[in-house]
């Protein structure tokens, strides 16, 4: 009979140490599996970083293309109206007959009919 008492008491000690084990690796395995979604929502975040940064670089590219354009469109501008000047200056030399033909000559020759 103690022989028998002896080894249910062994498999008692044996079926606690495995439900305890068990217990203890199902544990650990949900800290895994929390920090493996921790650092893929550190990584998700990383990589929403990294476009922010990206796209934020381009957006200060393009603002800088369109200041150094708006520069060049005022440069060409005050071209434009100095040559307008220019021309204004040009025919206020001119009398009335050499202005009528420089405009015939201006619009393809055309004709008064």
């Amino acid at each position: 009979m103690e022989q028998k008492t002896i080894r249910v008491l062994v498999v008692s000690v044996v079926v606690v140490l495995v439900v305890i084990s068990m217990a203890y690796v199902i544990h650990i395995s949900t800290e895994a599996a929390a920090a493996l979604g921790a650092a893929g929502a550190a990584s998700a975040a990383a990589a929403a970083a990294s476009r922010r940064r990206r796209i934020g670089a381009q957006a200060e590219q393009a603002r800088t293309e369109s200041v150094r354009v708006e520069r060049r469109l005022e440069l060409v501008a005050d071209e434009a109206a100095t040559a307008v000047d220019r021309a204004h200056a040009s025919l206020e030399g001119l009398s009335a007959e050499e202005k009528a033909a420089l405009g015939d000559t201006l619009l393809g020759g055309r004709e008064e009919t």
